[in-house]
């Protein structure tokens, strides 16, 4: 396999795989641009559940430290009970 001359690389949004991609592409000596519809970086959503090997990859990004300040924590649970319909015959 030949080298790679062209090393710019465009990456279509900045998302956990997109940001991910970037930061390896970089790494490997890649000029990255990342480019995102949204108008910034989301700063809530829905929370993620680092475990297992993904442990182990942000280890590597040097990210692990400031990923575990940043946690957050379970105050309680709250169930909702959504209307009972009626049963269907089958």
């Amino acid at each position: 396999m030949e080298p790679v001359k062209n090393k710019n690389v465009l990456i279509s949004g900045a998302s956990f795989a997109g940001l991910t991609s970037a930061f390896w592409m970089v790494e490997m000596g890649y000029k990255v641009t990342v480019v995102e519809i949204g108008s910034g970086l989301k700063m809530g959503g829905t929370p993620a559940d680092i475990k297992d090997q993904t442990v182990d990859i942000v280890k590597r990004m040097g990210l692990f430290q400031q990923i575990k300040a940043n946690r957050i924590s379970l105050e309680r649970w709250e169930f909702k009970m959504q209307k009972t319909l009626p049963s269907l015959p089958f």
